[in-house]
């Protein structure tokens, strides 16, 4: 099958439909709250604002690699709120960006490339949010500088960069964290807590409408690891933490049933059957356009717990007769924790790095499956592991 073909995506929805900007914007801040939905605003419209938070001086010592939405209204939208502005360098591969990054947040300089930016006296941390291949070399760079780094999903789209950042990694563990946020999420926390001990398997369900991406979006391009690694791998991984609750299943049967092979990143199921008789099961969805990117449900059973999380805004658990319903507000999907992890010296909670280096090799073996077009799979962490060591040859 020819990349050509592979890159015909045909999204059938207007993403440029006429909405009331009053009305999402209540929307949002019903969501998000108010302070968030300003900080998306003024990055949205690059207006010539800054929140009042990131004015206040604290010693300037990260470094942002990535300066798009994600980069400016949340990653520098939680740090500047929790810790002031500590914003030392920026760069994007587009300098207007940049340049609107140090206009808005405040950061103190603009770099003309990466190498600049990680030479910058006084740096000691590093947030990547650039595009998806390029967080691997990036993290390898930063860690070989002596920085702490923070980098956004995926920490690779393929078996050699998971290969290569493995082999950096060893040892310096303590100085990496990973932007999966759903495991920092108050409701899976919360969940944690209840999930009881033992060797029994877990039943998950996931809905997940997602929204329709133009076909001409650089999450297309072969090399950028397709949105399995971009969106999807969100719950692979979240599925992964969940199951760390006990040892995790070695062997698995996975099944994928496409839609649209024209479509197959838009529209599919996926299944995937343990060894331990654990039954996870996905459909992701781009046929409705949710409001402001993500909308998911999650139904979970583990022993005498079943819990059901509704768009992280709620959540209703039960365990044996015991019922509690929680409440979120704002959204709560973990990224305000997982944002500012890395300046925490004693966090509450840390992942271990295994818990990543697994759920990354389960998502690059599902990537490989749309690629390919494959509907059924064996997969095996042993074998994947030896994959990735081999890799290093």
């Amino acid at each position: 099958m020819s990349n050509s073909k592979y890159n015909s995506q045909k999204v059938h929805y207007d993403l440029s439909a006429p909405t009331s900007k009053i009305q999402r914007v209540w929307r949002s801040i019903k969501m998000w709250g108010l302070h968030r939905t300003l900080a998306k605003t003024i990055n949205r419209l690059s207006l010539p604002l800054s929140p009042v938070f990131y004015l206040f001086p604290r010693n300037k010592d990260l470094l942002l690699v990535g300066c798009g939405q994600f980069g400016l209204s949340t990653a520098s939208f939680f740090i500047g709120k929790k810790l002031g502005n500590r914003f030392l360098g920026c760069y994007d591969i587009d300098l207007n960006q940049a340049k609107r990054a140090k206009r808005t947040y405040k950061y103190k300089f603009v770099a003309n490339s990466f190498e600049d930016l990680t030479d910058l006296d006084g740096a000691k941390y590093m947030f990547v949010a650039s595009n998806h291949a390029s967080h691997a070399a990036q993290t390898i760079a930063g860690l070989d500088k002596g920085l702490v780094v923070h980098v956004e999903k995926p920490i690779s789209v393929s078996w050699e960069q998971l290969s290569s950042l493995s082999k950096v990694v060893e040892g310096k563990e303590d100085r990496l964290f990973v932007g999966y946020n759903r495991p920092f999420a108050k409701a899976t926390q919360l969940l944690r807590e209840y999930l009881p001990d033992g060797d029994g398997p877990f039943t998950i369900q996931y809905f997940i409408a997602g929204h329709a991406i133009d076909p001409n979006h650089w999450y297309y391009d072969p090399q950028e690891g397709t949105r399995i690694c971009g969106n999807v791998g969100h719950w692979i991984d979240l599925t992964v933490h969940l199951l760390s609750q006990r040892d995790i299943a070695d062997k698995w049967e996975i099944t994928i049933v496409y839609s649209d092979l024209d479509l197959r990143e838009e529209n599919f199921s996926l299944s995937m059957k343990s060894d331990k008789g654990d039954l996870i099961s996905m459909v992701f969805t781009t046929r409705g356009e949710p409001f402001d990117g993500v909308s998911e449900t999650i139904n979970l059973q583990h022993g005498n717990v079943m819990a059901k999380i509704e768009d992280y805004q709620s959540m209703k658990l039960w365990k044996g007769n015991y019922f509690r319903s929680y409440k979120f507000y704002p959204k709560d999907v973990g990224h305000k924790s997982s944002v500012v992890q890395m300046f925490d010296d004693h966090p509450k909670y840390r992942r271990p790095w295994s818990e990543i280096y697994l759920s990354t090799m389960l998502m690059l073996h599902i990537t490989d499956m749309v690629r390919g077009e494959i509907t059924f799979s064996n997969f095996s962490f042993h074998d994947a592991d030896l994959k990735v060591r081999g890799a290093c040859k």
